[in-house]
């Protein structure tokens, strides 16, 4: 549950959520239609769920969300142009208006 569901480059990207075994995860999923489901590499970014996904300036965005259900908050934004590599992305504090740190808040809209 929890997890980041987004299309990008004619596929549909799962990410992170909250496992079966009660943590949180980091892993990446694509799914193709022909190809059908990949597991990719272990993302860099710190087990999640409850986080926002984006597809923006072909990118995959990811912010914010928690350690577990009703547990500590994440402050981070990563980015990544191809679902396998991921970078951090510099977000702005918290009291600025920055959305990041809000578990199941939806994507701003650029």
């Amino acid at each position: 549950m929890g997890h980041g569901c987004v299309a990008f480059k004619d596929k549909i990207w799962i990410l992170g959520g909250f496992g079966e075994n009660g943590e949180a995860l980091n892993d990446v999923w694509s799914f193709d239609a022909e190809g059908g489901f990949k597991q990719h590499d272990t993302a860099p970014w710190p087990p999640r769920c409850m986080f926002a996904t984006a597809v923006h300036g072909g990118k995959i965005w990811i912010y914010g969300g928690a350690t577990a259900p009703l547990a500590d908050l994440l402050e981070d934004m990563w980015t990544s142009e191809d679902g396998e590599h991921w970078d951090p992305y510099e977000t702005t504090p918290k009291d600025s208006g920055n959305p990041s740190a809000r578990p199941s808040h939806a994507p701003w809209r650029w």
